[in-house]
């Protein structure tokens, strides 16, 4: 009898899933169809998504992981703003930057696992700060999902964030994934490269107290795993902010990274104070560079660091 009643209830709870599902995808759908304002409703009635389009839509679509790069550049929007493949051309480097606005480690390690192979790229840089380590990976991986190329490459980073409303953005995406673009970029991209321009200057008050997120961590300690495990080497760094700089959150996040640096004897480049690489003046707001302090730190990163571990010379 009661293993009637067991039967019984797993049934009940098969259908009732079921239901549920199919209720949650067609209201997905309907809401994907119908526009307010030239958008699909769902961006109103559901919070945490993001919109196709713009600039991680654009780097992705023209980024092609067939060919090989001298140089893969990863982090967040301070690395995507302030490390320009253009320099590196004139060295001889081929480089595209994956920098990604709000990307925190575990975005960050799945990126690299999709984008970097064995022979597929000569060095990986990797830029990191505190911000980055102390933030929810949401915001990063709702950008990511519904503007990386692949639909497989987009249910692996929902898969990855263990967040419940990644499935959210999983979902639109694939209810909207033939539809075009909702806006565009404002500026060019070049090999995912957004320049900022010197008249674009904005200071702001946008401090976040540092906290240890330990999944963070433990996805800094994975990618480096990862590369080690397919012969890539990489080059760990803090870009300058001279301007902005909280010395209480930076030690603490210095404290907390420390024990993967000493695990597997990498060196990590901290240029968080340094003022004589760029000057106040190189800065488009309180954390990214203009087109000018890129070009700069682009040119001490490649003589004082690219330049000691790969040799020059576009790869084919």
């Amino acid at each position: 009898m009661q293993i009637r009643h067991i039967k019984l209830f797993l049934v009940n709870a098969l259908k009732f899933g079921a239901v549920t599902i199919g209720v949650y995808m067609a209201s997905v759908f309907f809401m994907c169809r119908i526009n307010v304002s030239g958008k699909p409703v769902v961006f109103r009635a559901c919070q945490g998504l993001v919109w196709k389009g713009g600039y991680t839509y654009e780097r992705f679509k023209e980024f092609d992981p067939s060919i090989k790069h001298d140089i893969l550049i990863f982090g967040s929007s301070r690395a995507n703003r302030g490390i320009n493949p253009r320099v590196f051309e004139t060295y001889g480097y081929n480089a595209y930057n994956l920098g990604t606005d709000d990307l925190t480690p575990l975005n960050t390690e799945l990126l690299i696992r999709l984008n970097v192979k064995r022979g597929s790229c000569k060095l990986v840089i990797i830029d990191i700060f505190d911000k980055m380590f102390s933030q929810s990976n949401l915001e990063s991986t709702a950008d990511l999902i519904q503007n990386m190329r692949e639909n497989k490459a987009a249910l692996r980073m929902a898969v990855a964030s263990k967040d419940i409303r990644s499935i959210n953005s999983l979902c639109v995406r694939m209810m909207l994934h033939n539809s075009s673009p909702l806006y565009e970029s404002s500026t060019d991209l070049y090999k995912g490269f957004r320049e900022l321009k010197n008249d674009s200057v904005s200071f702001t008050s946008n401090f976040i107290p540092y906290k240890r997120i330990n999944e963070n961590l433990r996805a800094l300690d994975r990618t480096l795993t990862y590369l080690e495990s397919i012969n890539v080497p990489y080059l760990l760094l803090s870009q300058p902010m001279i301007f902005h700089t909280h010395i209480a959150n930076h030690n603490l996040f210095l404290k907390d990274v420390e024990w993967i640096f000493t695990k597997y004897g990498t060196q990590f480049y901290d240029y968080t104070n340094r003022y004589d690489i760029i000057s106040k003046d190189d800065y488009a707001d309180e954390c990214h560079l203009t087109s000018q302090g890129a070009n700069k730190y682009t040119r001490y990163l490649i003589e004082n660091h690219i330049s000691k571990i790969i040799k020059p010379g576009i790869q084919n």
